[in-house]
């Protein structure tokens, strides 16, 4: 008995793209959430049922969804009930933003912020004072989380109400032991989980924020989480209502919950897999909390923070590769990169695990041979470099030309051989940004084709997430993963990449944008 597909896509440029090269085809046939053939259409007619959907596509392209390896989609849901403040290019202006709600708010509710930041204001850069947020209000408590989420300013109210330990690492206070208004790393972290149980529904903001993410032409996701974000989806995946898929990376505080049940790993299903554990070597540039071998050019008294002691992160490695969990750990800085390559070599780790490093920012050609050697894949975020890498902006500012030059050296990576996938942070979620971001590196030898940038957000996700026999791909066997764009491969270039639209989003043989 012949197999009818449930949906045929005809007359498009179908693109299957690699480091450097790409096929294309005309035709596919989907079915049961699978691409069932792909070539031309005199190969694809006979899958043609009574039943089957026909998408003309008119010669538009078609290429692999992306997959972000380095999400927080849960929390920006949640943060999508809370102020955004990264549209104010002046502190005066978020100043008064803030006063203004202030005077509509009841006494007692709360003022919270996000994405707030100082390296792209006009009139002054420092971080929102102490006494200009209680200048604002004492009434209301005010909690404003920085961009890159490893620092937060608040006023007297909010200090007290949270009932932060001022013994907390990251608990900042002035020479005369009061507190300053800013909580960084550790004490950020005690004060976004008591900052939770504000959230009125985390199912229903990330059900609100998903078809968001579908529209971007991403898939699937490498959510790092903890049990809140874990439950929302896994309750939203039982309603019917998760359209993308989410590959979880459990923060390394919640790991035993999950490694004493003798779970082996991966670990799930198409929908919902926990991949791996997510732990912190160091914070931010912009934070200043990155670990550096040398001081920041612009604190010169400062070298960032290791936030892990090195026995408990190599214990934790060797339980993780007991159990076959993948570890992914944040290393940004020079630093934390030594400090991370050193603990994976003495924890011996097994290479088929995949264990990552996030970031990767300032790492160097002894980096680059060491992870190759130990198998380890680097989770890059090109947007970062759109973001705060231009010249003159936050990272030069914060480093110095020398070090700027030596940030996200992704082609290096490539040719090393290295494996690199790429995420967002959600700094922002955005592919095509990430796309124009690599492909215009400030430093051209660090720059990437546009064919090897498009691999890393489909393929070489796929490969970080253990899933390069199922996605990333346009093959026969593969998950009907695909997005419609708005112009073809051959006619991109890093100009006109930022532009790209997309045009729409297919997961698993559905149309979901």
């Amino acid at each position: 008995m012949p197999i009818f597909a449930d949906m045929v896509i005809t007359r498009a440029k179908i693109y299957d793209i690699y480091k450097d090269f790409f096929d294309v085809h005309e035709s596919l046939a989907i079915y049961n959430g699978r691409i069932l053939a792909v070539g031309s259409y005199s190969n694809i007619r006979d899958f043609i049922g009574p039943k089957t959907r026909i998408l003309d596509l008119k010669n538009k392209a078609l290429m692999p969804a992306f997959i972000d390896a380095h999400t927080h989609i849960t929390d920006q849901a949640l943060r999508n009930e809370f102020l955004d403040l990264s549209k104010f290019d002046e502190k005066r202006k978020l100043l008064s933003f803030l006063s203004k709600v202030a005077q509509k708010y009841p006494e007692n509710q709360w003022i919270i912020g996000h994405s707030w930041d100082e390296s792209k204001w006009k009139d002054d850069n420092t971080f929102p004072s102490l006494q200009e947020l209680n200048d604002i209000s004492r009434e209301h408590p005010i909690f404003l989380r920085r961009i890159d989420g490893h620092i937060a300013v608040l006023n007297d109210l909010a200090i007290r109400t949270l009932e932060i330990p001022e013994d907390a690492p990251g608990f900042l206070k002035d020479k005369n032991g009061k507190p300053m208004g800013i909580i960084k790393e550790q004490a950020l972290e005690i004060a976004d989980r008591k900052l939770r149980k504000l959230t009125i529904n985390a199912v229903e903001s990330l059900r609100k924020h998903l078809p968001k993410i579908v529209k971007l032409g991403i898939s699937l996701v490498n959510e790092m989480s903890d049990p809140l974000v874990i439950s929302a989806v896994l309750k939203l995946m039982k309603s019917g209502g998760l359209s993308v898929s989410f590959m979880i990376y459990i923060f390394d505080e919640f790991a035993d919950l999950f490694l004493k049940t003798g779970i082996i790993g991966p670990f799930g299903n198409v929908k919902v897999q926990i991949n791996g554990i997510k732990a912190f070597a160091d914070g931010s540039f912009g934070a200043r909390t990155a670990a550096l071998r040398e001081p920041y050019m612009d604190d010169p008294s400062n070298k960032g923070i290791i936030r892990i002691e090195k026995n408990y992160l190599e214990t934790l490695i060797k339980k993780a590769d007991k159990s076959g969990f993948q570890m992914s750990i944040h290393a940004i800085g020079d630093r934390a990169i030594d400090f991370v390559l050193d603990v994976y070599k003495q924890a011996k780790i097994n290479p088929q695990n995949r264990h990552r490093i996030e970031h990767f920012e300032l790492a160097y050609d002894e980096h680059l041979k060491l992870a190759r050697k130990l198998g380890i894949i680097v989770s890059a975020q090109p947007n970062f470099i759109g973001q705060w890498q231009r010249p003159n902006e936050m990272y030069e500012k914060r480093l110095g030309h020398e070090r700027w030059k030596k940030l996200n050296p992704l082609k290096a990576a490539l040719d090393e051989d290295i494996p690199l996938a790429f995420g967002s942070d959600c700094m922002p979620i955005d592919p095509i940004f990430g796309l124009w971001s690599a492909v215009n590196h400030p430093v051209e030898d660090m720059r990437l084709t546009i064919l090897e940038s498009i691999f890393c957000y489909t393929k070489g996700s796929a490969f970080a997430s253990f899933q390069e026999n199922l996605r990333g791909s346009i093959k026969e066997g593969y998950y009907a993963d695909l997005v419609i764009v708005s112009k073809p491969i051959e006619a991109l270039n890093t100009n006109n990449i930022k532009n790209l639209e997309i045009l729409g989003t297919i997961i698993q043989g559905h149309i979901f944008y």
